[in-house]
Formats: C-alpha cells, structure tokens, sequence
C-alpha cells in the first residue's frame, strides 16, 4: 500500500488541533453606523435595487420600501433568502423540463465566482453618478451625505488589509477603489448592483433560455445542438459560450489570464488564486473579461455542466427535483416524535470517498454534514417544542462529541441550536461539558492563511487573535441568548459553572453578567421567542 498515506478513523477527519486555513472577514460597526447604513438601503439603496433584472434573486429590498407604500409595513428589510433561492434554483430547473418535453436537449450550467466579496471592486463615483440621476430634487443633500458616509465605511474596511505585492499589481489591484465589506446591509445592495452590467451582457450576447443569479452564484440553461458535442472537459463548454476562443467574438465574457488583456493592452492582475512565490496562477483559471470585473474569478471547482438530452432518461432531473421538494419542505413540515431517526450518527456525518462508494480503500475519512446536522438540530427544536419529544440520551451524547471534536470550531455558526435544544430538555451537565470544550477550541485555535485563495491579510498580521476573540464573542452571545430563554436555581447554578469556565482565561468579568444580558435580549427583542411558551417578559416585570 501507500506507505505515506494516511490512516482512516471512525471519528470526523479533522483533529482537534488543525490550523483553521480560510475565514471570512466581517466588519463590526456601531449601533448608529448601522442605523444610517439601514436608511441608506431603503431610502436610496430600493433605487439601485429597482434598478436590477427581475432575474438577480438575492437580497432584494421588499417591496413596499422600493414603492415606499404606507399600506405595508415589516421589520425586514430584504425578502427572505429561502424563497428567493427556491425561485432561483427551481426556475431553472423548471425551463430545463419544459425544454425536455418539447423534445429539446439543453445545458444547465452552474457557476461561482471565487471569493466575490473581497475582490470585488466598488467606484463610488459611478454609484454617485446613477443615483443623482435618480433620486428628487429635495433628497439629494442627504443622499450626498450618506453616500459619502457608506464610501467612508468602505474605505476604512479596505485599509485594515495588508495586500500581498507578490501577487497583486497597482494598476489592476485599484486601490482608490474598496472591495465589499461582509456584514454590512447596504453592501448586499451593492454587491448585486455591482454585477448588474455583467447579467445585462449575458443575457443581450448569450441569450440564454434561462439566466438567474443568486448574489455570487449563476444558473444558466442554454440551448445544445447534437452537431457541437463536447469532451469530458468543462472548459470546452467555457470556452464555446463565454470566451471568443471558440465561440463568437462577442461572447467575450471570461479570459484566462495569457489572454486576460485589458483595454490599454496591460495584462490583468491574476489575484484570486496566484501561488504565492511568483505570482503565477494555476492552469486552467477564468477571469473576467471586462476591465471592471478584471479582479474577478471563476471558481473552477464549482463550475458544473449538465446535459440533459431528450430522448435519454430524465433520471437526473426528476432526482434533482424530488430533493428540492425534499429539502424545502424539510422546515415547513411538523416532525412527529415517531418520525426522529433513533440513528443520529447516519444523518450528521457523511463518508468521504476519493472514488466509487463500492470501493473501501477510496474511504478517505468521515466528516460531519453541516447541511443534515443543521437540519436534524432544527426537526430536534422543533418536535421538542411541538410535540414533547421524548428526549433519547445517546442523541444528545452523539450531537455533544460532535461538536466537542475537531470540527466544532467549524459548526459556530450552529452553536446556538445546539444549546438551544440542550437547554430546552435541562441537559445542564451535557452543557457544562460542551462550553468548556467549546472554550478551549476557541482560546487555542490557530490559523494559517492559505495563500493560494486568499492573497491579503488583517495589517499587523492579527488574524489569530482577531479568529480568537470572534469565537469566544460567538460562544458568550450564544450561551446568553440561549440562557434568557429561562430562569430558574437550576439555570443559576448553571451560570455560576460557567462563570468559571470563563473566568480561567482572560475573559472581563462585566462581559458575563447574566441577568444585565438577559434583560438586554429580552427588552431589545432578542431572544428566540419561537420556542417560548408564553411571553417572556411576564417573568421580570
């Protein structure tokens, strides 16, 4: 066998002490400075959003504020993601079948872009220029002064980041120009305005049977021909519909970077994935073609083609549709205490194959499935709060190591649901026991920056701390979130144990005052009051 290969566990394949190697940068801004950027987004960013193709599904501002209707008042800004995205994936999906019933063969092509956020490149003087011609006489003082607020906060964002110079050139880095700052309402305006010109070209050049786009990710189903076949290679396909090599001259869209010349004949920037020794990127890579989006590029490991003939079986498709109706009914449906799987463990993990599943020696390790565990969590609330699920030990015991192994630094995001159900069935020993390894994983995480996808850094190289500090923000937001739901001398007890979990590093003891927190979630609204049996603030008038 493979002497320097590795050896295959039953436990998830990532050690407690691997060095996180990507992260997702998030601005962190005051309360007033997200009070302003949410009167941006409904007074002039519902310009900008009115603006799109009805095809753009992401982040939309609701409708009444683009109407500024007084009849139709919500708390939300944006229409809800899962609907939009179900809009978008079943469109699609939707027109590849109406095309197989007309006797069609079709295309459906699925592609992303690599790290959109932080290479995408925002002139604010071309967004001043079209809201100017758009928004009233009256409005345009403030419109001004916001603007230059939000450009502001977009600037200041971009100058906390170091830029590698091995890999990134003054005259394609741009650097008058920010790139889009994660956590930011008015940035999930800007992200979709941004890419606007770019859905505009693809539908006016390509003319897709169906074209949507979902903020960084495309669907597109176009038209196949039996005389223009293809090989096994995606790139063939990219190189027919979005680049002039073999396809049309205006189907200009993608250029890899030997071809990637922009108008002053400079060759253009090759970011994204440039090796961080000469500055040269992996074979294969797509950039965008238009000089605006020269910093932009396609994610090759995402780019999937399907081809779908007509007088061939519509396995696939039909598979494709029974798991969408699968998966967005998953929440909606009541999950009966009869219906929970008593084998947790087939539903959270997945085995990694590096080949056929027939084959034990393509075993590569097991992972947790955060899509399945996410979903188990949120069946588990659920029937606990409709339907007294009768709790089962050795579930919680399973959802417990699985968050206190190697991979419960990459579930933060589902730290909450978990406490959240441990909570509701007073499993205080198993919450115990999961904060205090949650806080260890937190206080000892490293992290190595993988230079090949990222090519800059927080200035002063303080991502680690910086990793540190948003984990253990995460954990206590949590933990107190979570622990306003109920009062009682059990739950004191509880606070008090943890208390001391914390108090052995170098956490501020006014950061863990329960009772302030837990009437700060309570009087902001804050709590998740989906799973509380009657209001909340009856307890502490």
């Amino acid at each position: 066998g493979d002497v320097n290969g590795k050896i295959v566990s039953n436990s998830p394949s990532l050690p407690a002490n691997t060095p996180v190697k990507n992260i997702q940068y998030q601005i962190e801004l005051p309360i007033i400075a997200n009070i302003l950027g949410t009167l941006w987004v409904m007074e002039f960013g519902s310009i900008l959003d009115g603006m799109l193709i009805d095809n753009c599904f992401a982040n939309r501002v609701k409708s009444y504020i683009r109407e500024k209707s007084q009849h139709s008042i919500s708390p939300f800004l944006f229409e809800p993601y899962f609907k939009k995205y179900e809009s978008w994936r079943d469109g699609a999906l939707n027109v590849v079948q109406q095309q197989l019933e007309a006797k069609k063969d079709v295309l459906l092509i699925s592609l992303d872009i690599k790290s959109y956020y932080y290479y995408a490149r925002i002139d604010f003087a071309e967004l001043k220029k079209v809201l100017a011609g758009k928004v009233k006489k009256d409005q345009r003082e403030t419109c001004e002064i916001l603007n230059k607020f939000i450009e502001d906060v977009y600037n200041r964002y971009y100058g906390l980041f170091s830029f590698d110079t091995a890999s990134t050139k003054t005259d394609s880095a741009n650097p008058d120009f920010p790139m889009i700052p994660i956590g930011f309402a008015p940035s999930m305006v800007i992200a979709n305005w941004y890419l606007d010109e770019f859905d505009r070209k693809i539908q006016s050049d390509l003319h897709p049977i169906y074209y949507g786009r979902y903020v960084d990710d495309f669907l597109l189903v176009l038209p196949h021909y039996r005389d223009k076949e293809f090989s096994e290679k995606v790139t063939d396909v990219i190189d027919t519909y979005f680049t002039s090599t073999k396809g049309f001259p205006h189907y200009d869209f993608f250029r890899t970077p030997q071809n990637a010349n922009n108008a002053d004949g400079k060759t253009q920037n090759p970011t994204p994935n440039a090796d961080s020794e000469n500055g040269m990127t992996q074979q294969n890579e797509y950039f965008f073609a238009q000089k605006k989006y020269q910093h932009l590029c396609v994610q090759m490991e995402k780019f999937k083609v399907y081809l779908f003939k007509h007088d061939e079986a519509q396995t696939i498709i039909n598979k494709f549709r029974r798991e969408i109706q699968h998966n967005s009914s998953e929440f909606r449906l009541l999950v009966g205490k009869d219906q929970m799987s008593e084998h947790i463990d087939d539903d959270i993990y997945k085995i990694d194959y590096s080949d056929t599943i027939n084959k034990i020696r393509s075993i590569n390790g097991i992972d947790i499935d955060k899509f399945m565990l996410s979903k188990t969590l949120s069946k588990l609330i659920y029937a606990s709060i409709e339907n007294s699920y009768k709790e089962r030990a050795h579930i919680f015991q399973t959802l417990v190591n699985a968050f206190s192994s190697g991979p419960g630094i990459d579930l933060f995001t589902l730290w909450e649901k978990v406490l959240t159900l441990l909570f509701i069935h007073r499993r205080y020993d198993d919450i115990k026991k999961l904060i205090c390894k949650l806080h260890e994983l937190s206080d000892t995480v490293s992290f190595e920056r993988n230079e090949s996808e990222i090519s800059f850094h927080l200035r002063n190289n303080e991502d680690e701390s910086v990793l540190r500090n948003t984990l253990m923000q995460t954990l206590t937001g949590a933990i107190m979130r979570v622990f306003a739901l109920r009062k009682d001398r059990d739950v004191t007890e509880l606070e008090s144990c943890v208390k001391q979990i914390f108090l052995t590093g170098d956490m501020d003891d006014q950061k863990l005052q329960f009772d302030a927190n837990r009437r700060n979630f309570i009087n902001s609204q804050m709590i998740n009051s989906k799973i509380t049996r009657a209001p909340i603030q009856i307890s502490f008038q």
